[in-house]
């Protein structure tokens, strides 16, 4: 029931063909980011407002903080 055989055939396609691949990282990221604000609203218990061209929390910085973790020794968040 997986599609990662015809996922990875079309990203060698799109390398290839100098193309953007149909499941692309951008669309991925978005994707992303609903449910991972969905779940600091939740855990900080109140609305948040996100700016997405930025990429932050506007105006909350105890939920912002939430956006990041501490990484395990010898592993550093980028900078």
């Amino acid at each position: 029931g997986h599609n990662i055989g015809a996922l990875w055939a079309d990203f060698i396609d799109a390398i290839d063909k100098k193309r953007a691949p149909v499941a692309d990282i951008e669309s991925a990221h978005r994707s992303s980011c609903l449910p991972l604000l969905g779940m600091i609203s939740w855990r900080t218990g109140r609305s948040i407002q996100w700016d997405a061209e930025k990429e932050e929390i506007i105006g909350d910085p105890e939920a912002s903080k939430l956006l990041r973790r501490e990484y395990r020794a010898p592993w550093k968040y980028p900078a």
